[in-house]
């Protein structure tokens, strides 16, 4: 246990000497199936690895637009799913069951909204999670239009990043913005290569857009990333937080981004479906899961 203690404190130091985050140093397999095989080798005889994919979302069925946000997300996540790993709790969020125990026994979780109501108990079980649990890695597209439950929604997961990002960063806004756009891939970003082949941009729309975010975290943004790159951008629509930064090495991993209009089957005018929602999945999917970081 005194190497593996050493390794933790190797990784957290990167991101707390001298208060700041060390600049260009991309960290490996922080956010992999590489630490988790890791993780796996240390746990006390008789414990259970976490294997399973987790789907969780709003209740969207009430809205057929909005339904179909989160059935094209399901659908794109469960096809890249290993065979028998993914679990399917399509409006859990909102419901009145528990999902402590489906999020314990899962490696993955992809959390999904819209704009109906959930369930503050059930968010709470979610930031639990993102604050405890080294080994969980969280993709999350939560909605930010201003239409029903979205601006809670949005705030409610603003707060639960907050609550886990490193304290050498500002304290995290996301604003509602109303428009369309295709959002490129930082290109600046130190994890722009996992993204680049499959995934060079994102069309979205009705977003937050979060400010301010060092740049080198921010996947996505509404205008491509000058060169020279400023040290923060204030219009990211994706981020990216490492286990070894997110709660100071005690939280999970965590890509978000803020908007599920990406899934939409009239997004861009239509006809960017199955094909978005399926490269958006192979993307966050691959990155969440190699061993390379």
């Amino acid at each position: 246990m005194r190497i593996i203690n050493g390794l933790n404190k190797n990784l957290q130091h990167t991101f707390k000497a001298k208060g700041v985050l060390k600049p260009h140093t991309k960290l490996l397999g922080l956010c992999s199936a590489g630490m988790l095989g890791l993780a796996t080798l240390i746990m006390p005889l008789g414990a259970k690895a976490q294997n399973n994919v987790l789907f969780v979302s709003s209740n969207e069925s009430s809205n057929p637009g909005w339904n179909a946000y989160i059935a094209n997300a399901r659908n794109a996540f469960d096809e890249v799913a290993p065979a028998g790993t993914f679990v399917n709790r399509t409006g859990g969020l909102s419901g009145t069951t528990s999902l402590t125990s489906d999020i314990a026994n899962a490696k993955l979780l992809v959390l999904t909204t819209v704009c109906s109501s959930t369930n503050p108990d059930r968010w709470d079980e979610v930031q639990a999670a993102l604050e405890t649990r080294p080994d969980l890695m969280v993709i999350g597209f939560v909605d930010g239009s201003n239409a029903g439950d979205c601006p809670t929604h949005l705030s409610r997961v603003t707060d639960a990043i907050n609550a886990i990002k490193p304290d050498t960063w500002s304290t995290i806004k996301a604003e509602t913005t109303l428009n369309e756009l295709s959002a490129p891939l930082n290109q600046q970003s130190l994890y722009a290569s996992t993204f680049q082949s499959v995934l060079p941009s994102i069309v979205g729309g009705w977003w937050g857009r979060m400010s301010p975010i060092p740049t080198d975290y921010a996947l996505y943004t509404q205008v491509a990333v000058a060169s020279p790159a400023p040290p923060t951008v204030s219009d990211a629509y994706g981020l990216f937080i490492p286990q070894a930064a997110s709660n100071a090495g005690k939280g999970a991993c965590l890509f978000f981004v803020a908007d599920t209009s990406q899934f939409s089957n009239t997004i861009g005018g239509g006809g960017l479906q199955p094909t978005q929602s399926n490269n958006i999945a192979k993307a966050f999917y691959a990155a969440a899961t190699d061993p390379a970081g």
